[in-house]
């Protein structure tokens, strides 16, 4: 490929290695690897941007090198080049060129938890491409067919390399700003169009034809620092404000050029959601020219491992919000301007042209819009009457050399292209790949890979939704079929499938997206997941959990503490399972606001209430729960143990102690945070005990933490009249190597990573309010981590079950 000069070149960990030079950027760069991937595992995001993933900027690699003198900023700046030209899960990166750069990382960055080295990376590393030689061994040579640098992204709309290193530091910086607030420039929804064609398609597509709208009434050429030019309007329906909108394109087609412009737009302008319009090779089983298929699902086609024995796909969906996925199936495009019922000229070129491509019509999904019922023998009688076909003894059409004259001559004379045609919207997968395809067998082999009803290629899809769900944005890709990607491929549809694409981008975005009054987007359906309302983001002033005005001024951390040293086997090596901690601490109450607790235990009351909380959580049941053991009298209130003998001897399995404290506090610790089972399955033949794996169960965890925030909100509701905020603390310990209980019933423990910490730890923070209505909510809060490290969060979660309905 050609060069420019204001491309820039980045030096990847094969390159830095081939340098003999670069011992010490390596293994920082393993650090930081080794970093990111601890801080993703524990990374628990905010209620209200589930999708929202963990950051971290270059001041705080520093502290953690130790790279704080100031000759050390020309070891961040490369170190930071090495970090963003190699692929290890990274989704966002702002700051390239300098040593102040911020980076975004996603969940596949965990593959690389147990690298010892640089060559054990490198073989873990994702690659395109299948070297002859081993990978990057540090302070070596690299093999000559190993790829040393990365072409990066066109500077040519950046500017010159001192503007580059200034927009960086713009980037980075304004990226951290519009993580925690502000209101920038800040639009609902970005628009992106990988060619000028396409742009243009849509920028004509958004201006409204009447005052009222619907559509924008003037666009706006914007340009911000550190951000590539954009067009900002309005769109205006019924005469008021829709929704703000920026359209924008990259200088280069191909996942690699849109996703850095991509992000570095909705890093800068905070969108709601990102959709993109444009054009696609459709399948011509299933699609008719003209046609606009709205990805659902989008992945990488050509994302994988190739070797000898051929290519393995590694793909990941990306799927559309149920609500934009409804919307684009339901649509009808019979109102837009492109669309219009075919004439009866069209419709016979439609059949011929059908014919040339090797395609049988009556089979076509598309014939009913050119061939209306009652049509369809008629205007086969009159082609062959006109000599334009003949017909098979099965009675299927062939085109007659007149016919195939025909229609070569139809379709070199239209060179403009149909100006409307009854087209379709089709929800359905679109693969993206990064090369632009004209192959007919392309097909057969995307659905060999495992996609059956693939029908759509393209190249930007995926890279958008990826974008979109790195930030928790909505997304939507619409595209128009140009061509069916085979060899008779031309661009006649070209501009068609642009307009349409746009106008029905326009149209589904139109129903979907609303503008609140304070100008705040807001998507008609939540991302799949339960969320908390809250006006506020993560940062600055007021920006706390939903129902607390203010953060906890009391650390829970000692409290987790005090309630571990009282565990009745207090030396490690001697217990066989792990350990559950549980604490919810009232912070403001008094500290005899439930002084009548021991006369509750007496009444009966105290159990009703723990009786109670267990019956509302429902669930699956399991062993030990809250409702196991006797109560017992302690100088700071109740006690009830389970699992203890007389003699202080302890049976792990059913240790469980559920602490009432008179200040309202509720502790909660359990002997079964691990155990030990064995696989309900065995290879075939083989009489062998299958082997024992330290196992959690998940349903145990989520059980005891929603049970224990019923109790404890219960009773500072109905005996102690607090409604304050509370500060609570889970933590497991002895958990290292521990695989979900689910792997071992089905009989794929081999096939599941085994967590890699033996500690699990996670605060919230609520008012007495939110854990009476929500308490299934701030389980999720304080447990979704530790599903996401087991593999086991698409089972469990969305836990939330009260904010869902609501």
């Amino acid at each position: 490929m050609p060069i420019a000069q204001s491309t820039t070149i980045g030096l990847t960990a094969a390159g830095a290695g081939a340098t003999g030079r670069a011992q010490h950027e390596l293994d920082l760069f393993l650090a930081v690897v080794r970093h990111a991937v601890a801080l993703e595992r524990d990374y628990d995001p905010p209620a209200d941007r589930p999708d929202l993933q963990l950051g971290f900027v270059s001041a705080d690699v520093a502290v953690l090198l130790e790279l704080t003198l100031p000759e050390d900023a020309a070891l961040l700046k490369r170190l930071g080049a090495i970090l963003y030209t190699e692929r290890w899960g990274w989704t966002s990166f702002g700051g390239l060129g300098t040593d102040v750069w911020e980076v975004r990382v996603g969940r596949e960055v965990r593959r690389f938890q147990h690298v010892p080295d640089i060559a054990s990376y490198w073989d873990l590393r994702p690659k395109h491409w299948v070297p002859d030689g081993p990978g990057p061994v540090a302070m070596s040579p690299m093999a000559p067919s190993t790829p040393t640098a990365a072409f990066l992204e066109s500077g040519a709309e950046y500017g010159s390399a001192t503007e580059q290193q200034g927009t960086a530091i713009h980037a980075a910086r304004d990226s951290a700003v519009n993580h925690h607030g502000g209101d920038m420039d800040r639009i609902d929804v970005l628009v992106i169009a990988a060619l000028p064609e396409e742009f243009d398609a849509a920028k004509a597509a958004g201006l409204a034809s009447a005052p009222a709208g619907p559509g924008v009434l003037r666009w706006e050429e914007r340009g911000l620092d550190g951000v590539p030019p954009f067009l900002r309007g309005e769109y205006h329906v019924d005469g008021k404000t829709r929704f703000t909108v920026a359209l924008a394109r990259p200088t280069q087609m191909g996942g690699r050029a849109t996703g850095p412009f991509a992000a570095s737009l909705a890093d800068r302008l905070r969108p709601a959601s990102l959709v993109m319009c444009g054009v696609c090779a459709g399948n011509a089983t299933d699609t008719a020219l003209g046609d606009v298929v709205v990805g659902e699902p989008v992945y990488e086609w050509d994302e994988g491992k190739q070797s000898a024995s051929g290519f393995e796909g590694d793909h990941r969906q990306f799927r559309l919000q149920p609500r934009w996925l409804r919307a684009a199936q339901d649509f009808d495009p019979s109102r837009l301007d492109s669309y219009g019922d075919a004439s009866e000229d069209e419709a016979l070129l439609w059949f011929l042209e059908q014919l040339h491509r090797g395609q049988q019509p009556r089979n076509h999904p598309a014939r009913d819009a050119y061939f209306p019922s009652g049509t369809w023998l008629r205007r086969l009688t009159q082609l062959e009457e006109q000599g334009l076909i003949r017909r098979e003894s099965t009675g299927e059409a062939v085109l007659t050399t007149d016919g195939s004259d025909l229609v070569q001559r139809r379709l070199y004379d239209d060179a403009d292209g149909p100006q409307r045609l009854p087209f379709r919207v089709l929800a359905a997968p679109m693969a993206s790949g990064s090369a632009v395809v004209a192959d007919p067998d392309v097909w057969g082999r995307l659905k060999a890979m495992g996609m059956r009803k693939i029908t759509a290629v393209e190249m930007e899809a995926a890279t958008i939704a990826t974008v979109a769900h790195d930030r928790g944005l909505a997304w939507l890709v619409a595209k128009g079929v140009m061509d069916h990607a085979d060899t008779r491929k031309d661009d006649r549809y070209k501009k068609f499938a642009a307009r349409a694409s746009a106008q029905v981008m326009f149209a589904l975005l139109e129903r979907l997206v609303t503008k609140t009054d304070t100008g705040t987007q807001r998507i008609t359906e939540l991302a799949g997941t339960a969320q908390i309302a809250s006006a506020s983001g993560r940062g600055g002033a007021g920006n706390f959990p939903p129902g607390v005005a203010e953060p906890a001024r009391v650390d829970v951390m000692p409290l987790l503490d005090k309630l571990a040293a009282g565990d009745p086997v207090p030396d490690n090596s001697a217990r066989t399972n792990g350990r559950l901690y549980l604490v919810a601490h009232p912070v403001d109450a008094a500290a005899e606001a439930l002084a009548g607790v021991s006369t509750m235990s007496a009444t009966g009351d105290l159990d009703a209430v723990v009786h109670q909380a267990v019956a509302a959580r429902g669930g699956q049941d399991f062993a030990p729960d809250l409702g196991s053991g006797m109560w017992r009298r302690r100088s700071s209130g109740m006690v009830k143990e389970n699992g203890i003998r007389e003699d202080g001897s302890v049976r792990e399995d059913s240790l469980l102690v559920l602490q009432i404290e008179e200040n309202g506090t509720v502790g909660v610790l359990c002997g079964r945070a691990t155990a030990m089972a064995r696989s309900q399955w065995r290879p075939l033949g083989s009489t062998a005990e299958p082997a024992e794996h330290r196992v959690i169960l998940p349903s145990l965890v989520l059980g005891l933490v929603h049970g224990a925030l019923r109790v404890a909100a219960d009773l500072a509701n109905r005996y102690a009249g607090y409604n304050g905020p509370w500060v609570i603390g889970l933590r497991l310990t002895g958990i290292k190597t521990a695989i979900a209980y689910e792997y071992v019933q089905s009989g794929d423990e081999d096939v599941v990573q085994p967590y890699d910490a033996d500690t699990y730890q996670k605060t919230a923070t609520a008012s007495t309010a939110d854990l009476l209505r929500t308490p299934d909510v701030f389980t999720e809060q304080l447990v979704r981590a530790l599903l996401r490290g087991l593999s086991v969060d698409k089972r469990y979660l969305p836990y939330a079950k009260s904010a869902s309905n609501e």
